[in-house]
């Protein structure tokens, strides 16, 4: 090596050039790039606000409308000159926003936004071919090896002539055969002898020597704790003591706390003692007599004599799980120090066999108990991949099955064809989770081969199990509730998903056929479409009034109990919770028969015809999902108002802030910030709200001059009308209803979840 290389390792190894190698990494740079390039377009659209500022059209319309009246005023005092002066100000500002919107229109917001890409992916490229040309390019000509602790060496073998490694090798021999008989040495020092000799020109034997010498270390410390016990417990056993049990005195301490708690039990009887009190009197009382007992038994030499043996023997086992972690954390990091060499294909054999056989790359790697781990999950894929293609099904043929769907001559075997699309969605998703599951093993081969390339060692077990217990934790534990949702959530909605692209119907279940999107198209004929405007309406409207109406009562409700001037809280709380406490089915119930013409609620109102006529039976169900729904409101707004702090109330009041501004600055935005996605959940919750709809009229009243597809009656929404079409045998026809809306729901709430302040983060 020249001079300029043994510079640039130096610097290397004192970190001046660490700090590139790091930022060159690829993930890094483009993290970092990103960023700018999200700024760069934030800082343009902040050019074009702060340009629009005072010139929005809202703005302007407002403006323009104030002039008017302005104008009209003047006109009436005749201060005409004063409404040219206005016309002429109006007009300029117009002007000038037809010239900044000019300056910023579509198409030059459209380059800017191209231009801020390319430049990104240009830069990108750049730090990209820099990072692989400045340095793994020239590491690996000057044949430097890198260790996992970024620790930089210049491979030993490079230096090193073939004869000296075979001479070596001899010596390697001889050695071992010269120790095989020899009794007088230990087995480890046989093994760090012959290991010392390898490690001339073999990593991994430097890697074995230094794990033997802490080894043997690790066993003289171990040998030498096991001694000073044994000494010590031999000199503990040969101390011949008295057994002074003072039975007398503990018999005494013994019926003094019987007494005790007796009396303090006739207390809390009596209602003399409040329950916390008693509890505290009773724990201090059972305290006070175990520590008595313990001092008697430490002053007798015969227990003392057992609790001293009982100490030892925990410092022992103390000791050594303190020498077994230290042990283990130098050899995770002689691991981290060693450099290791690999063949040049090893990295492209590991990936090929990753992808294949998952386990095997990994055991090519080194990493055993990994890989033994793998291969067992990798049976588990054969299997999933045989029933994908029908192997073991109940009633279908798997994906084959859907290829087979409405051509296959067996299907009166089973009598519904639709065991083809649910075993075909079973072997869908299967084939998913093997295909991510040899990619994410062939990626995190090739990741760790290309690393052994360079130097770096592959992970210890000991490191893999603290990251399980650690990080990994949570990853872990997961893995069988994402299962569950496999079979609970993704099979239904792939099953149903695909029966929207079929011609199902009663008289065809034994074979129907794909159809594309005829089924979807059919949704969209006059006479369905007509049904699906009045549901759809309705289903909107009764979403929206039921969702704000909960929350508006509960808000309310939780305000007004928050009044520290109002007395009673606790009994009001708890009358506003009690049809929380009825279950649903029975409150629906209850409610259909006083809503009867004749009964409780048919009278008070006057009205008797409420499940009769289209418009009041929509009134008397909103009116029913208000009273079941606010309750739950109601507890967790009441939860959050106590948890506001009162400092930002007080504050409040002394800037000059009424209860009005409390409550709309303060407490209104509070509330929503911390409850947005609970809303966002009642809200598709409202939407989807079957078992009202049914219970109460069964979506009835049904119309007698209006003919409807399905069934569907004035307070049906869709989530009933799909339950009526289900019953109806037109499952193709409910699964295309169904694909629709809960598509359109879905991005609405998940737009709307993510944009909120409280999953992006920031002030309510």
């Amino acid at each position: 090596m020249n001079l300029k290389q043994i510079t640039q390792l130096e610097e290397y190894r004192d970190g001046r050039l660490k700090l590139e190698h790091n930022e060159s990494n690829k993930r890094v740079t483009k993290k970092k790039l990103r960023k700018i390039y999200k700024e760069n377009l934030s800082n343009f659209k902040d050019e074009i606000r702060f340009n629009f500022q005072g010139l929005t059209l809202i703005d302007l319309t407002i403006l323009s409308i104030q002039m008017k009246f302005t104008n009209m005023i003047n006109f009436v005092k005749n201060n005409t000159e004063h409404n040219l002066v206005s016309n002429e100000f109006i007009k300029n500002k117009w002007i000038e926003r037809k010239k900044i919107k000019k300056a910023f229109n579509h198409n030059v917001q459209k380059n800017k936004k191209i231009e801020f890409k390319s430049q990104y992916k240009k830069d990108l490229a750049n730090k990209i071919k820099h990072f692989k040309d400045n340095n793994w390019k020239v590491l690996k000509k000057e044949n430097i090896l890198i260790s996992r602790n970024d620790v930089f060496h210049k491979n030993m073998l490079s230096e090193m002539s073939k004869s000296k490694i075979i001479e070596f090798k001899k010596l390697y021999s001889l050695k071992k055969n010269e120790l095989k008989d020899n009794k007088e040495i230990s087995s480890i020092d046989k093994k760090i002898i012959l290991a010392d000799i390898r490690s001339n020109y073999d990593y991994n034997y430097v890697l074995k020597l230094l794990i033997l010498e802490s080894k043997k270390e690790y066993l003289s410390y171990k040998t030498n704790a096991l001694g000073e016990f044994n000494s010590q417990l031999n000199i503990l056993q040969s101390e011949e003591v008295e057994n002074n049990k003072k039975n007398i005195e503990k018999w005494a301490l013994f019926k003094k706390w019987i007494q005790n708690k007796t009396v303090l039990l006739k207390e809390f009887i009596t209602f003399k003692t409040k329950h916390k009190l008693f509890k505290e009197k009773q724990s201090k009382i059972n305290h006070e007599f175990f520590n008595q007992i313990h001092e008697i038994n430490l002053t007798n030499p015969y227990y003392k004599k057992k609790y001293d043996i009982k100490n030892l023997k925990q410092k022992l086992r103390q000791d050594n799980h303190k020498l077994k972690l230290e042990y283990t954390s130098k050899v995770i990091e002689i691991n981290d120090s060693v450099p290791i060499i690999i063949k040049k294909y090893t990295k492209f054999v590991a990936t090929i066999f990753g992808l294949l056989i998952p386990g095997v790359g990994q055991i090519i790697n080194r990493q055993y108990i990994k890989g033994m781990f793998m291969l067992c999950l990798t049976t588990i894929c054969v299997f999933l991949v045989l029933y994908a293609f029908g192997f073991g099904n109940m009633q279908g043929q798997g994906i084959l099955g859907l290829i087979t769907l409405g051509h296959a001559d067996n299907l009166w075997e089973i009598k519904d064809a639709r065991y083809f699309v649910i075993e075909g969605a079973l072997g869908i998703i299967f084939l998913v989770i093997v295909a991510v599951y040899c990619f994410v093993s062939a990626r995190e081969t090739w990741h760790t081969a290309v690393a052994q390339e360079h130097g770096a060692r592959v992970k210890k077990w000991a490191e893999t199990k603290q990251y399980m217990n650690g990080i990994g934790y949570p990853i872990v534990t997961s893995i069988p509730t994402f299962m569950m949702l496999i079979f609970v959530v993704f099979i239904p909605i792939l099953t149903t998903v695909m029966l929207g692209f079929t011609n199902y119907k009663p008289n065809n279940a034994l074979n129907f056929d794909w159809v594309g999107f005829e089924t979807l198209k059919g949704l969209f004929t006059t006479q369905w479409w007509d049904t699906m405007k009045y549901v759809l309406s309705w289903t909107i409207i009764w979403t929206l009034v039921t969702w704000l109406t909960s929350f508006g009562i509960a808000l309310i409700l939780a305000v007004t109990l928050h009044n520290d001037r109002l007395k009673g809280k606790i009994l009001f709380r708890l009358i506003y919770i009690l049809p929380w406490a009825i279950p649903g089915f029975i409150s629906i119930l209850l409610f259909k028969l006083m809503f009867q013409p004749g009964n409780i609620l048919s009278q008070i109102f006057g009205i008797h015809n409420f499940q009769s006529d289209t418009f009041l039976a929509k009134v008397s169900i909103i009116m029913i999902q208000m009273w079941m729904g606010y309750c739950v409101n109601l507890v967790l707004i009441t939860g959050i108002l106590q948890s506001i702090p009162k400092d930002l109330y007080e504050a409040a009041e002394i800037d000059g802030g009424a209860s009005r501004a409390k409550l709309l600055k303060i407490t209104l935005p509070l509330i929503v910030y911390q409850m947005t996605p609970i809303l966002i959940g009642q809200f598709m919750g409202s939407f989807n709200n079957f078992g009202i709809i049914y219970m109460y009229l069964d979506g009835g009243p049904h119309f007698t001059n209006v003919v409807t597809e399905g069934g569907a009656g004035a307070t049906d929404t869709i989530a009933s009308l799909i339950y009526k079409l289900i019953g109806g045998g037109h499952v193709a026809r409910a699964s295309a209803l169904n694909i629709i809306v809960s598509g359109v729901i879905v991005a609405v709430s998940i737009t709307s979840l993510m944009r909120s302040k409280s999953v992006k983060g920031g002030v309510a």
